[in-house]
């Protein structure tokens, strides 16, 4: 736990700061790459792209599952279902752009590691005999 070991504060800014310069890098390369290959790419080029370039389906059906992994992490995490939904909208938009700043942001609020994976609603006791962490919402 972050929050309550004082010498783990470098810690913490050091990983705040890693994805919001993550987020913020890969925000950069999404522009560029964008404006490389033109503004009006359309969904049947890249799909042309596919069968021409096996790797680009290969790092497609990569990408997809990884979101959707996420996207169930969000429902997991999210105390009720319509952040997590909106989450989930966002991260498909923007992808680890808003996931880094997610995880900044609850770096920032909770200063926990374990609330941030976990979710400080099921840090908690839950009925189910699991042991909090003591943090209230």
């Amino acid at each position: 736990m972050l929050k309550q070991n004082p010498s783990a504060s470098a810690y913490r800014s050091a990983l705040i700061g890693f994805g919001v310069l993550a987020s913020l890098s890969a925000a950069v390369m999404f522009v560029w790459a964008w404006s490389q290959s033109g503004l009006s790419v359309s969904v049947a080029q890249i799909g042309a792209a596919s069968d021409a370039y096996p790797w680009v389906k290969a790092v497609f059906w990569d990408i997809t599952l990884f979101n959707l992994f996420v996207c169930g992490w969000f429902f997991y995490r999210e105390k009720h279902w319509v952040r997590a939904v909106l989450c989930s909208i966002a991260f498909w938009m923007v992808g680890s752009v808003f996931l880094g700043l997610y995880v900044a942001a609850l770096m920032l609020k909770t200063g926990s590691l374990q609330c941030v994976l976990v979710g400080k609603h099921l840090l908690q006791s839950d009925g189910r005999g699991r042991a909090g962490a003591g943090e209230v919402d």
